[in-house]
């Protein structure tokens, strides 16, 4: 445990704020109660809703913008982003300007969406304006690493949904009103592809409609908020594992905000919109839109309550992962896949009879598996997906880029067989002279894997391949601190020689225990097994803050909600 004094802050996130000032609605980006971590947000003077859909900055209103990342850098937040998703214009401009990673757009994780499904599959991107997107793909591509002009990307405008065409005009959007309309859109689109497995929500102003969509479609729903919870759990102290008292814990409040907060008497001055909205009037607006939001999802002549007790099943069950297991009996430590006590929500597991670690070495030589094992793993993971479960991993990282593929032509779930599932949306997050580190006990023999399952060239000098073999097969060590020592050990060492490196991947499904180790060695934010199945759940969770409640009710009742 480290000592007192070099408890480390915790982990916040930094928001870049345009100069617009409204009332927030639960769920926007830029609505504190909307995460569940701290925030701090600085607004630039001068960079209004106009000047970033056009992605050009004067030069004042540049220095401003940059000035307001150093800001957010100097508070200690661990990771920034915008509350409009044209800042990606400007995301290349914050990454030089900061070491931290930068997700200006929630498209920063389509990468890792992309990555649990088959090419066959298709993603839908919702936004606010179909048209205003239209240039900003070959940003996307350079941003993001993925190409939307690509068939597997369903371009979705919503300014045709009445209310929601707001937004393309940089006005305030009353979200209870707009809500059918969304869900509606999304309804129409599901039933025209009926190859779609996914949904992100690109515009910021998206994510107070996710549990709608979610209710509605059954499909997970990535948004500005899943996208900001993937960056910052990889610097947030896991409650279930690891290291204790490395990190201050958050009292669960917001700092209070106001609008040009942090910024100088000058630069004040320099704000368009200048505050004029009182806290207690923001407050009775949020409140007000919360009412309605639940008002336009009542059945008729009932209240929420009432539709609730009368569901004698709930629609959607507690979103829970599916885990495929190998056929072994070796012990769990708390941290690893295997152990139920590693995760904040229900797991499901299924052994595959036959399919030992052995097997899976001379899968990864060979490409090939027995014929009755491979029915036995198919058959696992049809289980899993009867059981209900909302997407599946792998318990062994031998298994698991070797195995996604087959389990993808097998299910209509994401597959995430392996923690490198994160690593395309991890990279989207620092520039291409930045390095990310990737912990692993497989060689290189990965990295041909990587590129083909995740899209991501692990050849590429960006990438730090950290051979780990010595450390885990120390004897005595595994599941020990001792380990997490060794492991924090080799990681200074690995810094002293690649100062550049921004970010650690952790690829076996062994190391979870000791990424707080890692963490509190390095001080640089660390992806695990854990952190990659969080995030896929979580675009099938309902969000407790915000959004759709007791959404979770009989099927013939969602459709009903839907259609009033």
């Amino acid at each position: 445990m480290p000592r007192k004094s070099s408890v480390r802050q915790t982990a916040t996130l930094g928001v870049v704020r345009l100069d617009y000032d409204y009332p927030s609605a639960p769920g926007d980006i830029d609505h504190p109660e909307s995460h569940a971590y701290p925030v701090i947000y600085r607004v630039v003077p001068g960079l209004t809703f106009e000047m970033a859909q056009k992605g050009v900055l004067t030069e004042d209103v540049k220095q401003r913008f940059v000035e307001a990342i150093r800001f957010l850098e100097s508070q200690g937040v661990c990771g920034i982003t915008g509350d409009c998703g044209f800042m990606m214009y400007f995301q290349k401009l914050a990454r030089q300007t900061t070491r931290l990673p930068v997700f200006m757009s929630s498209l920063a994780q389509l990468p890792a969406v992309t990555c649990s499904f088959a090419k066959s599959e298709l993603i839908a991107i919702l936004t606010a304006s179909g048209e205003s997107l239209k240039p900003m793909r070959p940003l996307i591509k350079d941003e993001c690493g993925v190409d939307a002009n690509e068939k597997r990307y369903v371009m979705v405008g919503c300014e045709d949904v009445p209310g929601f065409e707001a937004v393309a005009l940089g006005k305030k959007v009353d979200v209870a009103k707009v809500t059918p309309g969304i869900v509606e859109k999304v309804k129409l689109v599901v039933k025209e592809y009926p190859c779609l497995r996914a949904i992100c929500l690109e515009c910021t102003e998206l994510p107070p409609y996710a549990d709608a969509i979610r209710a509605a479609t059954g499909l997970p729903v990535y948004d500005a908020i899943t996208c900001c919870e993937l960056f910052v759990s990889g610097l947030q102290d896991n409650p279930f594992f690891g290291l204790n008292g490395w990190q201050q814990k958050w009292d669960g409040k917001q700092q209070d905000y106001e609008f040009g907060k942090h910024l100088s008497a000058e630069d004040r001055a320099s704000l368009v919109n200048r505050p004029a909205v009182s806290r207690s009037a923001v407050q009775q607006v949020q409140q007000t839109c919360q009412h309605l939001l639940q008002e336009s999802f009542d059945l008729v002549g009932t209240t929420a309550q009432e539709c609730l007790a009368k569901a004698p099943q709930p629609t959607r069950e507690v979103a829970t992962l599916g885990v495929v297991q190998f056929d072994g009996d070796e012990p769990a430590a708390k941290g690893e896949i295997r152990h139920p006590g590693s995760h904040g929500y229900p797991v499901l597991y299924r052994k595959v009879p036959g399919l030992v670690p052995w097997m899976a070495r001379e899968m990864a030589q060979k490409g090939v598996l027995p014929e009755d094992v491979k029915q036995k793993f198919l058959e696992a993971v049809k289980h899993l997906e009867s059981q209900g479960v909302c997407g599946i991993t792998g318990d062994c990282g031998c298994m698991n880029l070797h195995f996604q593929k087959l389990a993808r032509q097998n299910t209509s779930l994401p597959v995430f067989m392996s923690p490198l599932a994160q690593l395309p949306a991890i990279t989207c997050g620092f520039a291409k002279t930045e390095l990310v580190a990737i912990l692993t006990t497989s060689g290189k023999s990965l990295r041909p894997l990587i590129k083909d399952e995740c899209g991501v060239d692990a050849n590429e000098n960006r990438y730090i391949m950290v051979n780990c073999q010595d450390v885990l097969g120390s004897s005595g060590q595994k599941g020990t601190p001792e380990m997490g020592l060794q492991l924090g050990l080799k990681v200074q060492k690995i810094l002293r020689k690649h100062p550049n490196i921004r970010a650690i991947c952790l690829e076996p499904v062994e190391f979870p225990p000791y990424a707080d180790a890692i963490r509190v060695a390095s001080g640089l934010p660390v992806y695990d097994a854990i952190t990659s199945c969080a995030f896929f759940i979580s675009g099938h969770k309902d969000n407790p803050r915000f959004g759709l409640q007791n959404w979770r009710v009989s099927p013939s009742e969602v459709e009903q909600k839907v259609q009033q």
